[in-house]
């Protein structure tokens, strides 16, 4: 979904805190008035830190300086919206035709002290007399991990992981009623802090209820 090329105005521009915890939010945040019907800007990461200050402009911003919107960033920042104003934007964004994903509640994260020799995403598997999903990883190094599960059609149905983690062996648990019963693809990808290097590795899997 793009909007590069289109002058925007009306728009709140908002500043987040920065904090040793959070090492991945670095400068501004934009974002357009939701009633104007327009987009303005996603940040790659935004961290978990409230925002720090918010304010509205009417300046108009020039369309050589509207970007376009990557695909899978808009997730996160419609959760934080949602959070922090108190309204419900999930479908507004969808009428607007923007892909947007659900934060699926109640994600058990734990890890392991054992430091894996290679990268892994191990297959997954749905049993349909447990509605709990788990799903198994491994990293070496320190890295910046995307997981996520993915339909049919290539859309992201579920956000389960999108930050910042130690080497080590993973396994993330979520409740399956959360998605239909069907075929769909779990993602990894991660980022070596280090060296910038990319993994990525897609498993299919079936989800029976």
């Amino acid at each position: 979904t793009k909007l590069d090329g289109e002058t925007l105005d009306d728009y709140y521009r908002w500043q987040a805190e920065q904090t040793d915890e959070v090492n991945s939010v670095t400068d501004w945040l934009y974002h357009n008035d939701p009633a104007t019907h327009k987009f303005l800007l996603l940040k790659n990461m935004i961290g978990w830190e409230p925002f720090k200050q918010t304010f509205r402009t009417y300046q108009a911003l020039p369309n050589w300086q509207v970007p376009s919107i990557p695909q899978g960033k808009l997730n996160l920042f419609v959760h934080y919206l949602e959070k922090y104003s108190g309204q419900q934007l999930m479908e507004r964004f969808r009428k607007w035709g923007f892909p947007v994903a659900r934060i699926p509640s109640g994600i058990e994260i734990s890890q392991s002290r054992r430091t894996p020799q290679q990268f892994e995403l191990e297959r997954t598997y749905s049993n349909p007399f447990n509605p709990i999903v788990t799903v198994c990883y491994r990293l070496p190094v320190r890295g910046l991990v995307h997981l996520k599960i993915i339909d049919i059609l290539g859309e992201t149905a579920l956000v389960l992981v999108n930050s910042v983690q130690k080497a080590g062996e993973y396994k993330v648990k979520f409740g399956s009623f959360q998605l239909a019963n069907g075929i769909y693809f779990c993602s990894l990808r991660v980022i070596n802090n280090a060296t910038g290097r990319k993994f990525s590795q897609i498993h299919k899997m079936v989800l029976l209820k």
